[in-house]
């Protein structure tokens, strides 16, 4: 709420978008069928972790994945840890992850 504040005073975008989505696996395997991810950057609004969850539970894990954790970078981390990645950064908006192997 408070960043949708600032849009809607300071500029930038403030309203309703709607854009096409399409399932985690349908993406995966419409766009990168068998091929690893090296680097994944998620950014959704709200939903980040949640889907950043669930692409690394895939075959698809990437090597490197930056991802905005909104306040849920214990939950993340708590996952991918046990998948071998580390965090090598964070601020206050993003966390980078790297696998270990």
């Amino acid at each position: 709420e408070a960043v949708r504040e600032t849009w809607r005073e300071k500029g930038g975008y403030y309203g309703d978008l709607w854009v096409p989505t399409l399932p985690l696996d349908r993406l995966l395997s419409q766009f990168f069928g068998d091929r690893k991810l090296d680097y994944a950057s998620i950014d959704t609004e709200g939903s980040s972790v949640d889907l950043a969850i669930a692409l690394l539970q895939t075959e698809h894990r990437p090597n490197v994945l930056v991802c905005e954790h909104d306040g849920r970078d214990t939950e993340l981390m708590a996952v991918a840890q046990e998948l071998g990645y580390a965090m090598v950064h964070k601020n206050g908006t993003n966390c980078i992850l790297a696998g270990r192997w």
